[in-house]
């Protein structure tokens, strides 16, 4: 069972970004090397909040052993040399070896805890296990790890009508089919948006759906567009969104806010 958590992702970890959300938050996964200062900051900071990093692993290379070792003992001495807390494991798009990946992941909890009992170790994994079967074992991964971060965002990724960034009734299943092999709800940590899409509509009529079909050769991404969260507070007080009340009237995908 997890204690309270509120696990922050973030790719420039800078004390700039943090130093007015310590009070809320518990944990910063850093995808790139955290600066110095935050990491202190966040060490002083009572209760004392975490900083993990962020790891990959080249999934061609899970059946050598002698590969996973080697990365092993790199991803301790950077957390015990940059005086980190942990590591966020992020090896996505698994759809084989799904044994060796689980002897990873127990292989560097041994690791980890050898060096320091304290260090956090998560894993992030899709909001649909069923899905994913094929490259991971969710239950055997639950018992090396700390918790799973489910990750539940871009739900509404090429999508061709507008849609929540993360729906509800999509998290409700999720959590039903993690319950259905047997991982406790305690063991996950919800991964949710900061931020939200907008979409261009082909045609905008209030109460009708938007339709968003990139024009030929140009991809999805960048034709529909992630906004901050700044942003997406910005634009709720635009006159853009001054419509009937309408969600589908909305060019900005707000139910996942």
């Amino acid at each position: 069972m997890v204690a309270r958590e509120v696990f922050a992702f973030c790719t420039s970890c800078s004390v700039a970004l943090f130093r007015q959300r310590l009070d809320v938050v518990t944990t910063i996964a850093s995808f790139g090397t955290p600066e110095a200062a935050l990491v202190a900051l966040a060490h002083s900071h009572s209760p004392p909040v975490r900083v993990v990093v962020g790891a990959d692993f080249d999934k061609s290379q899970l059946a050598n052993a002698t590969t996973r070792a080697v990365w092993i003992a790199e991803k301790v001495n950077m957390v015990t040399n940059l005086n980190l807390d942990g590591l966020n494991l992020d090896i996505e798009g698994n759809s084989a070896n799904l044994d060796a990946l689980t002897q990873l992941v127990a292989a560097l909890r041994l690791a980890l805890t050898a060096a320091n009992p304290a260090y956090q170790l998560t894993f992030d994994l899709g909001i649909s296990p069923d899905g994913q079967s094929a490259g991971y074992d969710h239950l055997a991964l639950s018992k090396h790890i700390n918790f799973t971060v489910p990750m539940a965002y871009d739900e509404c990724w090429g999508t061709r009508t507008a849609s929540a960034n993360s729906p509800v009734a999509r998290l409700v299943q999720g959590m039903k089919e993690y319950g259905a092999i047997s991982v406790d709800a305690g063991a996950l940590v919800m991964g949710l948006p900061w931020y939200g899409w907008d979409f261009p509509c082909d045609e905008l009529h209030i109460g009708d759906a938007c339709s968003v079909n990139p024009p030929a050769g140009k991809p999805w991404y960048g034709y529909a567009t992630q906004l901050g969260y700044p942003d997406v507070q910005k634009l709720f007080r635009s006159s853009r969104l001054q419509t009937d009340g309408s969600r589908a009237g909305q060019r900005i995908d707000d139910q996942a806010l």
